[in-house]
């Protein structure tokens, strides 16, 4: 009966610890819910009319780019080679947030102006977003770390790379 109470406040300790948790899952997945009931925007909404595209063929999902001159080389988070873009590095990032897990094939804008621009549109709308996301989370939560880890978190269960992750949370 002493072992028993000795270990009682550890076992509080553990359940509050796992009441916590369950409620930091339930809020985020609320607020995910009432934010992005459809998801996050792909970034080829962002297309005016219907551009010259061009295919660049994948072998899984890129993450980042190395440059060499024109070309860019599409890598995963395993550093392999998973394609090429020749052109602009708007280009590169295009692909980037146009990839998703399970396609090989995606399609970039022919002209290279084109696609900084339209990069450059999505990256503010990832901004936003992430900035509404953060506050509400916030609000729930009233902590900082936790609310950034839960924005990250659900940021990155709506498929977001990891570049679109950094440019919603304005890093």
């Amino acid at each position: 009966m002493v072992q028993e109470r000795l270990s009682l406040p550890e076992k509080r300790k553990l359940q509050l610890k796992e009441e916590k948790r369950v409620a930091l899952q339930q809020i985020k997945d609320k607020v995910r819910q009432e934010l992005f009931p459809a998801g996050l925007k792909r970034i080829a909404a962002f297309l005016p009319g219907q551009p010259k595209m061009l295919q660049v063929p994948l072998t899984g999902r890129p993450v980042s780019w190395k440059p060499f001159l024109t070309k860019f080389l599409l890598v995963d988070q395993e550093g392999r080679e998973v394609g090429l873009v020749e052109g602009v590095e708007a280009q590169a990032r295009y692909a980037i947030y146009a990839a998703r897990i399970g396609e090989y094939m995606v399609e970039i804008p022919a002209r290279g102006l084109l696609a900084g621009k339209i990069v450059q549109d999505y990256e503010l709308y990832l901004r936003q977003t992430g900035q509404e996301l953060y506050s509400r989370l916030f609000e729930a939560i009233r902590d900082h770390k936790q609310a950034s880890q839960a924005a990250r978190d659900i940021l990155e269960s709506l498929g977001q790379p990891p570049i679109g992750i950094e440019k919603a949370m304005g890093e």
